[in-house]
């Protein structure tokens, strides 16, 4: 639980320092600050698996149940960084290079903590109301992040043309428009029609699921083999003197 809070704030100081904000990064190495807050982390760890006694029934329960307010963490993170974009620009992301690969990190984390979270969707194993709260507002914060991804990546490939990396990016990507459509419709369909809490999330899980299952067979197949699609894309873009063969 430690370890995972520690790697969600530097995933978070990470997004902050792309957009040259870097607060947190230099937060993170000061010892008055990194003592303490583990001990804290660690003691909430015991505290929880303490107070909820109930549901240690094995590992996964537990592990589970921890991670679960990690969603809190990332939530305030990805919030943060989202609301310090109108005053940063996006310069300083696209500068790194590695910004597609980072915001989709950050909304992986997200989904990954959100099911945690919602783990079945019993009406008898709800999450506390702070924890129902962060997971619709992750939920909300997925569109963004994905829109961030496809317009890095759109840019990279008009600038430079698709590369076995970017393929692949794109190929997440999609995974990951299909997870935000779905989860956003979960976390907002409640304002206009009653529905249990978060229940078409299980739905956009199968889908995601079978979704990736033909996206990574479609890549590991001729049909949108990396190593082919990039060459010919270059090779296009030769003929057409989008780039120069020096």
């Amino acid at each position: 639980f430690t370890g995972a809070f520690w790697l969600l704030l530097f995933l978070g100081a990470a997004l902050f320092r792309v957009i040259g904000l870097n607060f947190l990064s230099e937060l993170l190495g000061k010892e008055w600050f990194s003592i303490p807050v583990t001990c804290l982390v660690f003691a909430v760890a015991v505290q929880l698996t303490d107070v909820r006694g109930a549901l240690i029934r094995g590992v996964r329960t537990v592990a589970l149940m921890l991670l679960s307010w990690l969603l809190l963490v990332i939530t305030v993170l990805v919030a943060g960084f989202l609301a310090a974009l109108p005053f940063t620009g996006l310069d300083g992301l696209w500068k790194t290079g590695s910004a597609t690969a980072l915001v989709l990190s950050a909304a992986a984390a997200l989904i990954v903590l959100i099911n945690t979270a919602y783990q079945d969707g019993r009406e008898d194993n709800l999450p506390p109301a702070a924890l129902r709260l962060a997971v619709r507002v992750a939920s909300v914060l997925l569109t963004p992040l994905i829109l961030i991804a496809v317009w890095g990546l759109s840019l990279r490939i008009g600038q430079h043309g698709l590369t076995p990396d970017r393929i692949i990016a794109s190929a997440c990507a999609l995974v990951g428009v299909l997870y935000a459509a779905g989860y956003g419709w979960a976390a907002l369909s409640p304002l206009w029609r009653k529905t249990a809490w978060m229940k078409p999330l299980e739905r956009t899980n199968v889908l995601a699921a079978v979704l990736t299952v033909l996206v990574i067979l479609a890549l590991f197949s001729p049909l949108a083999d990396p190593a082919r699609l990039s060459v010919n894309d270059q090779m296009a873009r030769l003929k057409r003197g989008a780039v120069s063969a020096a």
